[in-house]
């Protein structure tokens, strides 16, 4: 339950970070935000430390994605799906020794800058 409200959380915070001009150029932030909310949830029942979870993050931002012109299709719950998915296979690859890039703040952050209407700060 724990994970799950972790990646709930995570999810919402991020959606929250880059509204509103993600949802008004057309972006569904269930398809865009998603992956990272499923990552965080799976990192965390997969016990992950925090360079995993980053990992792992970084993977997710690589397959975030979501447009609303697909709402009012099966488009629509198929991002969902994608989304949750996404999240899922980050954390087996990096579970089985996946990428060994140690930068995946700045993939992130680039990740949430293109969708925001605001330059992120990158924290070290």
């Amino acid at each position: 339950m724990a994970a799950y409200h972790l990646g709930v959380e995570v999810e919402c915070k991020i959606a929250e970070a880059i509204a509103p001009r993600h949802y008004e150029d057309g972006f569904h932030s269930t398809g865009t935000c998603g992956p990272f909310g499923s990552a965080a949830a799976c990192a965390r029942l997969l016990n992950f430390d925090l360079s995993k979870t980053l990992k792992t993050f970084g993977l997710a931002a690589s397959n975030s994605g979501g447009l609303r012109e697909n709402f009012g299709t099966m488009t629509k719950p198929y991002q969902a799906g994608h989304a949750a998915e996404s999240g899922l296979i980050s954390a087996e690859l990096v579970a089985l020794a996946g990428p060994r890039r140690s930068k995946f703040w700045k993939q992130i952050a680039g990740s949430f800058t293109q969708r925001a209407d605001r330059t992120i700060p990158l924290r070290s």
